[in-house]
């Protein structure tokens, strides 16, 4: 055991490389495969034990950007989401070895299924989720992608789990007909998916002129801070200055919209008067609608909301969406009451954010055409319902973002591959704009149309085209994901049965 835990580690490590900033999609695939080879005739306790040390090591390469919080956050973080490892690992052990015969002999199946549903549950407990790290998150480039808009996110994650886990089949199974199969449907998913990335995305004649303001931040205040008071959006408008000049001097035709990132605002301009001030100044020179992201206080005392405004040129906000998904510990604290005197480091939190309701959409006239403007705000990418709810009815996709606190880790790339995912899931174009990171367009087969120079203040400006309607892998990639996560259960389930059956034996024998 002690010489197969570093070979679990490196496993795990080797698994995490499909993630950007390396996206080498095939060492997820085999990284796993690997893992589940070592899964093959042992217990459940060995399971959940080689489970954890592959999930340190997998969690370790693939959410250590939270280190500039301190040192301690990737070693709490990472501990904790390596039960998820350990649990898939028992769980395929368990099934294997006090279920049925019949299961030991697709022990590979049983594995993908089981870490299907450890990313089903992480995406829902403890305190809202923690879904960062799904295999889907990989496929941006390779060709089980293609099949996004037929099987969805949780569908295609499934997938990269089955892929992985016929791989270990291939190399483990000592008959013939197995590795027979495996190869098939291995060669058939790559296959479909390559395929089905060649196939054309129809493109309607209606577009939006949109301008991208890329504001930056101070970037010396460190990661626990944007600058000094009021500067993000001092920066905004500048930018936004900028723009206006550069678009109007060179003749090119102001945008319909303009569209600042989240947090483009420090203090919230409705109840901060210079803040308000330079939104005013910004919108008033455009002449046009912006998108603003801003920090809202309340709705109690020592809350907060980050909110995204439509404010009109001499009017201010008429609409918000409010962020639904929430970071744990980072935008709140949960059991904050309790917490906060346990635990002071929490409390550099502050005010504790409280979650919108509703759809993240929002009905606007822009250009003189009425447009419904889906708004992703940053963390919500990770999550599917939120992103189906926001993109479903909506013609306009933006997605707003700001990475300050990650500067010089690899989690604004790790974003912006989950944004090229969604983008292909829904076959929608996506405008992306953040404070100080990776801004731009993205094309319905995720390629991308347009990125900026992560912290530096920069402008664009896109035609976009408007979509409509939802793909097939909204509608099924949910029951996929749910279906395969609940035959997880049922293996488990059908172990405890046969367990509790043998024993009963043993007890009427003696």
């Amino acid at each position: 055991m002690k010489t197969i835990a570093p070979l679990a580690a490196g496993l795990g490590l080797a698994t995490g490389l499909g993630f950007q900033p390396f996206g080498l999609w095939w060492a997820t695939i085999l990284g796993f495969a690997g893992f589940v080879a070592l899964l093959n005739h042992i217990g459940p306790r060995r399971g959940f034990f080689l489970g954890y040390v592959y999930g340190l090591g997998f969690f370790a390469m693939t959410v250590s950007y939270v280190k500039n919080f301190g040192w301690w956050a990737p070693v709490l973080l990472v501990a904790f989401l390596a039960l998820w490892g350990g649990l898939a690992g028992w769980a395929t052990t368990w099934t294997v070895t006090r279920g049925p015969g019949w299961l030991a002999r697709w022990y590979p199946i049983v594995a993908a299924c089981a870490w299907t549903g450890t990313e089903w549950l992480a995406q829902r407990v403890p305190f809202g989720g923690f879904c960062w790290a799904r295999f889907v998150y990989t496929v941006a480039d390779q060709p089980l992608g293609g099949l996004l808009p037929v099987l969805g996110a949780g569908g295609v994650s499934f997938l990269v789990a089955l892929t992985g886990s016929l791989v270990a089949m291939l190399v483990t199974s000592p008959k013939l007909r197995q590795k027979a199969g495996a190869l098939i449907i291995i060669v058939a998913l790559l296959l479909t998916g390559g395929l089905l990335r060649l196939r054309p995305v129809p493109i309607g004649d209606a577009t939006v002129s949109v301008g991208m303001i890329q504001g930056n931040v101070d970037s010396t205040a460190g990661a626990f801070s944007m600058g000094y008071f009021r500067s993000v959006t001092a920066m905004h408008l500048s930018e936004t200055i900028v723009a206006l000049a550069n678009w109007r001097i060179s003749g090119t035709p102001v945008p319909s919209m303009l569209t600042w990132p989240e947090n483009s605002t420090d203090t919230d301009p409705t109840s901060d008067e210079a803040t308000r001030d330079m939104v005013t100044q910004a919108s008033n020179l455009a002449g046009v609608p912006m998108l603003i992201g801003i920090i809202s206080l309340g709705p109690g005392d020592d809350e907060r909301q980050t909110t995204a405004l439509w404010w009109l040129p001499g009017e201010g906000p008429v609409a918000r969406v409010n962020k639904r998904n929430l970071a744990p510990f980072g935008e709140r604290v949960p059991m904050y009451s309790i917490l906060r005197n346990l635990v002071p480091m929490t409390q550099m939190v502050g005010r504790q954010s409280v979650p919108g309701t509703g759809s993240g959409n929002i009905a606007a006239t822009i250009g003189g055409r009425p447009v419904v403007i889906g708004d992703i705000i940053c963390y919500e990418l990770a999550y599917d319902k939120t992103v189906y709810e926001t993109v479903r009815g909506a013609g306009l996709i933006t997605v707003q973002s700001s990475n300050v606190s990650f500067i010089g880790t690899w989690q604004p790339e790790e974003q912006w591959a989950i944004t090229r995912v969604r983008a292909m899931e829904t076959r929608r174009w996506m405008v992306v704009t953040t404070t100080a990171s990776l801004s731009g367009l993205i094309d319905p087969k995720g390629h991308v149309a347009d990125v900026s120079v992560p912290y530096t203040g920069t402008f664009r400006l896109y035609d976009v085209p408007l979509g409509s309607g939802v793909t097939p892998g909204m509608l099924i990639g949910p029951w996929l994901e749910g279906g395969v996560s609940l035959l997880a259960a049922l293996g488990v389930l059908l172990g405890l049965v046969r367990r509790i059956g043998l024993k009963r034996q043993q007890g009427a024998k003696s």
